[in-house]
């Protein structure tokens, strides 16, 4: 198993459209394999491939936790796989709640249509059509934005929005703050005092750094 780093907001690169996938080998199967594995450890039920930093045209939906069938099992009865998606929504819209994984600890409801028909080509190359509706439509619509570099806080109103991305950057800044800590208190536990005082030089000294790099040690065994 393989399990790849997602990106969090606000990462640019999850704002670059992605590319057509023209290659169908052994590279995609593994790319696909790995956006399945992901899946597993994040606990998520969608991931597009610029998520893992790989811009190209690439979805992946479990489509169970929509309590849905795959409308898709040539990969698997528990995965549905989308090269090169084409969406075309339609029907009434509906508002409800999304989270997303490259927007970790936040959650907004976001206007989605009811419908969808999608033309896409499984792993093989080979074309696929099928119409899908809610609410695994409204799971495919928020992938899909991601291909083209659209996040779900971009379909909130204004307040919203700034009030999700206030509680994102106050959480990133706790998390840094917990990880710094973590690897000065392993500098302590491996070398002491003399320990910690030398990482705290060098992460305050970048130049010093990349002369003769000393760094929290990496937990073995």
């Amino acid at each position: 198993m393989t399990s790849r780093k997602v990106l969090s907001y606000p990462d640019e690169r999850l704002r670059a459209i992605s590319d057509p996938v023209t290659e169908f080998g052994e590279d995609l199967k593994s790319l696909v394999q790995d956006m399945v594995d992901t899946l597993e450890v994040q606990g998520g039920a969608g991931l597009a491939a610029p998520q893992v930093g790989v811009a190209q045209r690439v979805l992946v939906i479990k489509p169970k936790l929509f309590v849905e069938e795959s409308p898709d099992a040539s990969h698997s009865a528990d995965t549905w796989v989308l090269v090169n998606p084409v969406v075309r929504a339609s029907g009434p819209e509906q508002k409800w709640p999304e989270a997303c994984l490259s927007v970790p600890m936040c959650s907004g409801n976001v206007m989605r249509h009811e419908e969808c028909e999608v033309k896409y080509q499984r792993l093989d190359g080979t074309e696929h059509t099928v119409a899908v509706k809610w609410p695994l439509a409204g799971a495919l619509q928020h992938e899909n934005d991601h291909l083209n570099g659209v996040l779900y806080l971009d379909r909130l109103g204004i307040l919203e929005r700034d009030l999700l991305a206030r509680r994102i950057t106050k959480a990133q800044r706790i998390q840094k703050r917990t990880a710094e800590r973590k690897r000065e208190q392993e500098a302590f536990d491996l070398r002491g005092l003399e320990g910690l005082r030398k990482y705290r030089q060098n992460r305050n000294n970048p130049q010093k750094q990349m002369g003769n790099r000393v760094r929290a040690p990496q937990k073995t065994g």
